[in-house]
């Protein structure tokens, strides 16, 4: 899984998703208005993508 913010300010969001297209399989999710760090306030939205993606690999 690539979680990048479309405002990221080191890492345009074209390199996330030519990683997610490097790699067979991988899903690609782009946050809204976030940079390259994760705001609190939007972390419990992420950990709960992680969680479901961990959980449908095992």
């Amino acid at each position: 899984m690539i979680i990048h913010g479309d405002a990221d300010p080191l890492i345009p969001i074209e390199g996330g998703e030519d990683t997610a297209k490097s790699i067979p399989k991988t899903k690609f999710l782009k946050i809204q208005g976030m940079g390259h760090d994760i705001p609190l306030e939007i972390a419990p939205k992420i950990i709960s993508k992680i969680v479901n993606h961990i959980g449908g690999l095992v």
